[in-house]
C-alpha cells in the first residue's frame, strides 16, 4: 500500500468534475470523475498516472444555483509539483 501527501499541512483538493443527470423518470443520478495527469516523479515510481492535486491558489470558479443545470468549471489549473509531495 502506498500514501501520498502535500508537504503543506492542512487539507488539499483534487481537480474533478461532477454533474447530476435527470433521467426519463426524472429523478436525478449523479456522477463524478476525478481529473488525471501524467505522475509526478515520485508518483511516477509507482502509478502511470496522478489524481490532479490542485495548486493551493487554484479555487473553484463558477456554479450553477439550481440542481442538474449549468457546469462548474475550473480556471487553467495545474498540478501541485514533484517538490511539494511525499511519500507519508
Amino acid at each position: 500500500m502506498f500514501a501520498i501527501t502535500t508537504t503543506e499541512p492542512g487539507p488539499f483538493a483534487f481537480a474533478g468534475i461532477w454533474d447530476a443527470w435527470k433521467r426519463p423518470d426524472g429523478t436525478y443520478l449523479e456522477t463524478f470523475a476525478l481529473v488525471t495527469t501524467e505522475p509526478n516523479e515520485l508518483v511516477a515510481q509507482i502509478h502511470d498516472r496522478l489524481a490532479l492535486i490542485l495548486h493551493p491558489r487554484i479555487t473553484i470558479a463558477g456554479s450553477a444555483s439550481t440542481r442538474g443545470e449549468g457546469t462548474r468549471a475550473l480556471p487553467s489549473t495545474f498540478s501541485i509539483p514533484t517538490t511539494r509531495t511525499r511519500w507519508l
